[in-house]
């Protein structure tokens, strides 16, 4: 009884712990996940400080979706902080007009913004307000922000070290609580 106890409270917490082993997508929703700069740096493709130079509305190829619009932003890349980017970089946005979640004012021509984006499964870039991308703006946490991404990507990208291990002790874990469910049932 107590080794079933044992094995029913490791496969417990083997599944509490699970989650820390799947990939970890990022959900553009205008209730964004709580996530710290940490994060949005590790699940950024490329992280740029630019200014929108243009913004064109790309025709619609989603039927399925009449009321939605896609955007193009035309983004001068003024400093890279993470991954290499041209002089500048296409963002495609579809909540510009009618979404809090869009990084982009509507008004966004000749503003300068943080961009963490990502790759979508169409080859293009994108972001949103829940990926950490936003307004740039004269404020010395701001700036604070920007440096510890520049010193993050300067030390080789360290803040990876911290997820892999918790990865590796999930693992472990999930290992663990198989093989004492094994021995539980074998008994």
């Amino acid at each position: 009884m107590v080794l079933r106890t044992i094995a029913v409270l490791l496969l417990a917490a083997t599944l509490a712990a699970s989650p820390q082993v799947l990939p970890i997508g990022t959900a553009y929703a205008c209730s964004c996940v709580q996530s710290n700069l940490d994060e949005h740096v590790e699940r950024a493709n490329l992280i740029v400080l630019g200014t929108v130079v243009r913004i064109d509305e790309v025709a619609n190829e989603d039927l399925t979706d009449e009321l939605r619009t896609n955007y193009n932003l035309t983004v001068a890349v003024g400093e890279q902080l993470k991954g290499s980017a041209p002089a500048s970089v296409t963002v495609r946005d579809a909540t510009l007009q009618s979404s809090a979640c869009s990084a982009f004012s509507p008004d966004a021509v000749g503003q300068e913004f943080l961009l963490f984006l990502r790759w979508n499964d169409d080859g293009l870039l994108t972001t949103s307000s829940c990926a950490g991308s936003a307004t740039v703006w004269e404020d010395p946490a701001f700036a604070e922000h920007v440096e510890q991404i520049r010193e993050t990507q300067e030390e080789g990208g360290n803040l990876l070290l911290p997820i892999a291990a918790g990865i590796v002790g999930a693992v472990a874990l999930v290992g663990l609580g198989a093989a004492a469910w094994r021995s539980v049932r074998h008994r």
